[in-house]
């Protein structure tokens, strides 16, 4: 992320890695940088497996949605 921080990858990938790993604050953060680099994730990540537990999250949907 240092390398390339406009690159929304990282970012996302991390935040994933938070959730799973019950760290909600720290993939709130990850996953509202993704967004903000590629909107286009919001869909993705409404529907990543990764992020179930959050789907009903209202910090969770505060930042991806809901669907369109």
């Amino acid at each position: 992320m240092k390398i390339l921080p406009d690159w929304h990858e990282p970012y996302y990938n991390c935040a994933a890695a938070y959730g799973l790993m019950d760290k909600k604050d720290d993939m709130l953060g990850m996953l509202k940088k993704a967004v903000e680099l590629r909107s286009e994730l919001k869909t993705t990540a409404r529907k990543d497996d990764r992020f179930e537990k959050y789907y009903e999250d209202p910090d969770f949907v505060e930042i991806v949605g809901t669907e369109d």
